[in-house]
C-alpha cells in the first residue's frame, strides 16, 4: 500500500521572509519524512515544469533580492539572473547569457534606472515580459506606456504571484 504524503508550511505573519519559514513532507501518519528551512521544493515533491518560468530579479536592496527569489522559488519558478542594477541584467540579455521569460525590476537603482533598463531589453529581445517595481506612482504612467507591467510597493505575496504566474 502505496504512502500518501502531505506537505506543511509553518508561517510566522510579518516575519522579514514574508512568512515562508519552513517545509516538510509529512506521510498521513504524522511522521515527518523530510524537511528543510530554505523555501523551495519540500523533499519527495516534484515541481510541474510544464508551469516553470525563468525569473530575472533586478533590485538594488540585496535583502530583497533574497526575499523575492525565495517566494519565485517556492512557487515553482527558476531563478534565472539576479542583479543589483539595470546595467547588470541589459549586459546579460544582450551578451545572451540569460534568457529569462520574465525580468522583476526595481525602478530606482544607482547607475541604470528600470526604465532605462527596460527599453534596452526590449530593443535587445522584445519578447521578454517585465514587471516594473516602484514606490513611486509617478512612474506608473511612463511603464505602462512603454508596455510594461507596473507594480506598486508595497505590494502583497498573492499580487506578485498572480502577475508572475499570469504571464
Amino acid at each position: 500500500m502505496a504512502t500518501k504524503s502531505i506537505v506543511i508550511l509553518r508561517t510566522e505573519p510579518m516575519s522579514p521572509t514574508f512568512g515562508l519559514k519552513f517545509f516538510a513532507s509529512t506521510n498521513v501518519d504524522g511522521d515527518r519524512t523530510h524537511g528543510h528551512s530554505e523555501p523551495g521544493r519540500p523533499g519527495g515533491i516534484q515541481e510541474n515544469r510544464a508551469g516553470v518560468k525563468r525569473i530575472a530579479i533586478v533590485y538594488d536592496e540585496e535583502d530583497l533580492v533574497r526575499v523575492y527569489s525565495m517566494m519565485v522559488k517556492s512557487w515553482g519558478h527558476r531563478i534565472e539572473f539576479t542583479g543589483s542594477d539595470g546595467t547588470d541584467i541589459v549586459k546579460a540579455i544582450i551578451e545572451n547569457k540569460v534568457q529569462p521569460d520574465i525580468v522583476l525590476l526595481d525602478h530606482r537603482m544607482r547607475a541604470m534606472n528600470g526604465l532605462e533598463a527596460a527599453k534596452r531589453i526590449r530593443a535587445s529581445n522584445p519578447s521578454v515580459r517585465i514587471v516594473m517595481v516602484s514606490a513611486d506612482d509617478s512612474v506608473r504612467e511612463q511603464a505602462i506606456r512603454a508596455g510594461l507591467i507596473f507594480l506598486q510597493k508595497p505590494f502583497s505575496r498573492a499580487e506578485l504571484k498572480d502577475i508572475l504566474n499570469d504571464l
